[in-house]
């Protein structure tokens, strides 16, 4: 591996300067699938581990504020087990993805697994995609309440 020091010269520099040049043209070069899927793995991951402030980023701003609602338990009284991406697909000449995900979670009141697929859409914006919608499809539909809205 190289590593830049302020010594460096000639042939060393020059394969430190193609190394990473070729890696920054390879990601902004990256198809729309693999973007997609990305974002899809990147929201999800953070949401499974309670850490959904973390995947703002890749939410549209019209519903970042549901989207943390309907989390605000995850991590506390929501335990997730799992998160699977079940499918994602590219629709709209790409332009928007639909992803399918299946979440298995308990409460740690009753300690009884639960899945709940959720259909995901996704707009892209520039060169990346943010999450604009859900929608529960199959399974309990319990894990978007929050403490407030429950009994």
């Amino acid at each position: 591996m190289l590593k830049y020091n302020a010594n460096m010269r000639g042939p060393d520099f020059v394969a430190l300067c193609v190394a990473l040049l070729s890696t920054a043209c390879f990601l902004q070069n990256a198809s729309p699938q693999v973007r997609a899927s990305d974002a899809v793995m990147e929201v999800n991951d953070h949401s499974r581990w309670g850490r959904a402030h973390a995947a703002l980023g890749r939410v549209t701003p019209a519903y970042q504020a549901r989207f943390l609602q309907r989390r605000s338990e995850w991590g506390k009284d929501v335990q997730v087990a799992d998160v699977e991406i079940q499918s994602m697909r590219l629709i709209d000449d790409d332009d928007q993805a639909l992803a399918v995900v299946d979440v298995s979670w308990y409460l740690l009141r009753d300690m009884q697994l639960q899945h709940t697929f959720i259909r995901q859409k996704w707009i892209r914006n520039g060169d990346s995609f943010l999450l604009a919608s859900e929608a529960i499809i199959d399974g309990d539909k319990s894990i978007f309440v929050s403490k407030s809205h429950s009994h």
